[in-house]
């Protein structure tokens, strides 16, 4: 598959109706969901670890395929998943409530799309 399939199945509209839904689950306020942190800790480890699964593995397919010229797959799955997790924070940082409403998520979206294109544009073998 080519890197904008991948870039469009990253941001796709139920991906990010999931994150939507995930953030909008409880309407928490930031310093609860701060609390409640580390009653979870175990279940939000596994779902980083997951997560990095997810993205190592469509890197490797790039990888396979000729696509992506990347040597270390693990670290690049980090590195995305962490600059991802920045958009989010920064769409958050000034707000009581952990919530976005439609054109804040719209944004996220929009920004997410554009970074997604970036990333993958960086990792394209040279050849591609």
């Amino acid at each position: 598959r080519y890197w904008r399939d991948w870039s469009s199945d990253v941001c796709s509209s139920d991906l990010m109706k999931y994150f939507r839904n995930m953030l909008n689950l409880s309407r928490f306020r930031l310093q609860d969901f701060r609390n409640l942190k580390p009653l979870i800790g175990d279940t939000w480890i596994q779902f980083q670890t997951k997560e990095v699964e997810i993205i190592e593995q469509i890197l490797n397919i790039g990888i396979k395929q000729n696509i992506f010229f990347i040597e270390n797959p693990n670290e690049v799955a980090q590195l995305f998943l962490d600059i991802l997790k920045g958009l989010r924070k920064n769409e958050l940082h000034e707000k009581e409530l952990f919530y976005l409403n439609e054109d804040e998520y719209s944004g996220l979206v929009t920004r997410t799309f554009e970074f997604v294109k970036i990333f993958i544009k960086g990792l394209k073998n040279k050849e591609n």
